[in-house]
């Protein structure tokens, strides 16, 4: 999974929690709510795990072009 998608999936996860999380507020005692929040917590931190993993590989992809390539712009497009 790329980047961006990582993100936009985390955006998702991250929304879907608070809208879980403010529906706990009205039903403190919801076990089914209680369940999902921890289940959207569980994939929230897969999910920036991933990213993490992803953005540090980005300073290696970054030095993959040598000075004579980028002077010649003749650096491989970043496919991020």
């Amino acid at each position: 999974m790329e980047l961006q998608s990582l993100q936009e999936a985390l955006k998702v996860e991250i929304q879907c929690h608070q809208k879980l999380v403010a529906q706990m507020k009205q039903d403190p005692q919801n076990g089914d709510l209680k369940k999902q929040i921890h289940e959207r917590q569980s994939r929230i931190a897969a999910l920036n795990e991933k990213q993490n993993t992803q953005i540090s590989n980005v300073p290696r992809r970054m030095t993959t072009c040598t000075s004579s390539q980028i002077k010649g712009r003749n650096c491989p497009k970043d496919t991020r």
